[in-house]
């Protein structure tokens, strides 16, 4: 069996038509509704019609519909009536029946699903006017602390911003501090390399002299040179040349040699010229220049005896 395919312009004209139709049966139903409700107000009811809703609950079970009365209390009526005669007379109907759930609803037997739309209707009573307020409070403090937890957001990214760049010119400084250490050390292994060259000099030029004439020199010269020059010199030219000095001369140098006695190490600058240490105190240079005068006194009286 083949089924009839309908274009979508076709669809929406038959469904367009049945909107129509269904619009115009609600339509009539709600004018029949109206008419019932101009009738009852022309001809009210005498006391005689007062105990009908009562009893007609016993005539509810009987009822072919058992849905029309429910549809009625809930405000449903039905755009499609069974027959004709039921047309007519279903918004009158509609009428007594919501005018019985009232007043069974007054003598305290109302159905659970009246109560219900009553309970949603109503608006809630003895609401306590001081948790409002807390409620509304509470909201406004937690909108406040939420602009507070904004600015304290933007407050901790700006100073991580800053701490970035702190560190930023910290490591560019540790940078520049590694650059100025290697270039220090640099320097002094070239000035290293140079005293040694110069040390290598001296030597050869005192182990050529005679050893009388070195032992002359050697008796003035500063302690420091002639201990690294003696150091480096031949043992047989410098025990030659010991033979010539004097005493108190060769025994300071031999200690130094020995390695009883050693140097304190010069404080050394940045641009890698060489100084006295920063703890000599005046006294103790006042006390080695008076000590290096008498010294070289003596180198002088010894130098002229033996050139005598």
């Amino acid at each position: 069996m083949l089924i009839p395919r309908l274009s979508f312009g076709k669809l929406v004209h038959v469904s367009s038509i049945l909107m129509t139709l269904l619009l115009a049966m609600n339509m009539h139903a709600l004018a029949g509704h109206l008419k019932g409700d101009a009738i009852e107000a022309d001809d009210p009811p005498t006391q005689d019609t007062v105990p009908q809703p009562r009893q007609s609950r016993s005539a509810e079970n009987t009822d072919p519909n058992p849905n029309a009365e429910r549809n009625a209390t809930e405000g449903w009526i039905s755009a499609l009536p069974s027959d004709d005669r039921d047309a007519g007379t279903r918004p009158a109907t509609a009428q007594a029946t919501i005018a019985r759930r009232a007043e069974a609803c007054a003598d305290g037997d109302c159905p659970d699903v009246a109560k219900a739309a009553v309970a949603t209707v109503t608006p809630k009573q003895g609401a306590d006017p001081e948790v409002d307020r807390v409620e509304t409070d509470l909201v406004q403090n937690i909108l406040a602390r939420q602009s507070t937890f904004e600015n304290e957001q933007k407050n901790l990214e700006e100073q991580k911003h800053i701490l970035d760049a702190a560190q930023a010119a910290l490591n560019e400084k540790m940078r520049s501090l590694d650059s100025s250490i290697a270039a220090l050390a640099e320097r002094q292994a070239a000035h290293r390399e140079t005293m040694s060259a110069e040390t290598d000099r001296l030597v050869r030029i005192y182990e050529e002299m005679p050893p009388k004439e070195a032992a002359a020199v050697f008796n003035i010269m500063d302690i420091h040179v002639l201990v690294s020059v003696a150091n480096k010199m031949a043992p047989r030219k410098i025990s030659a040349i010991m033979g010539y000095m004097m005493p108190e001369r060769v025994n300071i140098v031999s200690q130094y040699m020995a390695g009883v006695r050693t140097f304190r190490p010069l404080r050394t600058s940045f641009d890698g010229t060489t100084g006295q240490p920063v703890d000599s105190g005046t006294l103790t240079w006042w006390s080695k220049s008076k000590a290096d005068q008498k010294q070289s006194e003596s180198d002088q009286d010894a130098l002229k005896l033996s050139r005598q």
